[in-house]
């Protein structure tokens, strides 16, 4: 969700008390947190820089506890163009359902990352991060046309809490069940029909976290560890049995990726992070039937509706650890989706 940076740039000092007022006036007309009744923060419209060089206004600051590595900080933010437009915004319309997003807070992977700010944020927090845009948006297609290369991309944001890994999971079960509580509420309940439909009750396992799965052949060796990468075959399925995806009908080749739970950048659902990090091995082959929760939630993936359950089926063709894949050579045909710069290093 947030891109790193190393982008420096002298900031207008007009435009930035001027930026400073809009943003004031937007965080005070959201929902205050519990932190912030019972305090006055601290005010400050001055740019900051951290030790790694990333600029900054901590526009309300809190005494309080900060993240810690790998927590999830639950906020409200605006993507802002640099005429203040929004190209992405989690604030709603009053009276309507808050959409605040919980971002994981992942240790700084080089001097200036935007980790250094996020780690400076306490509960009722306000900042403005300034980030160039093409770290911001480094997809061109996915680029506003108005967009220069050159321009700068500043990131509002107000925090609400700081919660664990398993704490933002329930609250976001909770979240869906509230924007559609008949259909996440019956999520597990349908995955349940589905699976005795199919005779495979006595197969079936179901975790706390709400993922179904049914193992079809044991695998060898450890589960995959973060930065190692995974080829395999796969399949996407509604519950109803429409294929979404296919690697072997739709791409004719294995699917290979690196497995990396500490980059957002790699975007693994979930789901996705407990099959492959706790589950699946090489040479191992498994059904798994995942509620919206721990899939994509309420967004929309092309074809996909909102708080859709999905079945996956993988086959683990091979893990290859991090350290071995500059060298990697057996015969899969879409190896150069795995030697990218991160999985060379």
């Amino acid at each position: 969700m947030f891109i790193h940076s190393n982008y420096r740039r002298t900031f207008d000092k007009a435009k930035t008390v001027f930026l400073f007022v809009i943003v004031s006036s937007l965080f005070l007309a959201c929902t205050e947190s519990e932190q912030a009744k019972k305090a006055e923060p601290k005010r400050n419209t001055a740019v900051q820089t951290t030790e790694g060089g990333l600029k900054y206004i901590h526009v309300e600051s809190f005494e309080g506890p900060k993240a810690a590595p790998y927590q999830y900080i639950y906020m409200d933010f605006q993507m802002l163009a640099p005429d203040g437009e929004p190209i992405f915004t989690t604030y709603v319309p009053a009276g309507s359902t808050p959409e605040p997003q919980g971002v994981r807070l992942l240790p700084p992977p080089f001097p200036g990352a935007i980790e250094e700010a996020l780690a400076l944020l306490s509960p009722g927090d306000s900042m403005i991060i300034f980030q160039a845009a093409t770290q911001a948006l480094p997809n061109e297609a996915e680029r506003p046309k108005k967009i220069k290369p050159t321009d700068e991309i500043r990131f509002c944001l107000r925090v609400y809490s700081i919660m664990e890994a398993a704490q933002y999971m329930e609250l976001n079960r909770k979240r869906i069940a509230v924007k559609d509580a008949s259909s996440a509420e019956r999520e597990p309940e349908i995955i349940r029909k589905n699976v005795d439909v199919n005779e495979l009750q006595d197969s079936v396992f179901e975790l706390p976290e709400g993922l179904f799965f049914m193992i079809q052949k044991e695998g060898t060796g450890p589960c995959a560890q973060d930065g190692d990468s995974i080829i395999m075959h796969y399949n996407t399925r509604l519950l109803n049995g429409l294929t979404v995806d296919d690697s072997q009908k739709m791409q004719g080749k294995p699917f290979g990726f690196v497995f990396d739970r500490t980059n957002p950048k790699r975007g693994l659902i979930p789901a996705w992070e407990i099959i492959f990090g706790r589950i699946l091995n090489k040479g191992s082959v498994g059904v798994f039937w995942s509620p919206s929760h721990l899939a994509f939630g309420s967004s929309k993936k092309g074809n996909l509706g909102a708080y859709q359950s999905l079945q996956f089926q993988f086959y683990i063709l091979d893990i290859v650890p991090k350290n071995q894949i500059k060298g990697y050579k057996k015969n899969f045909a879409n190896l150069d989706n795995l030697l990218d710069k991160k999985a060379e290093k």
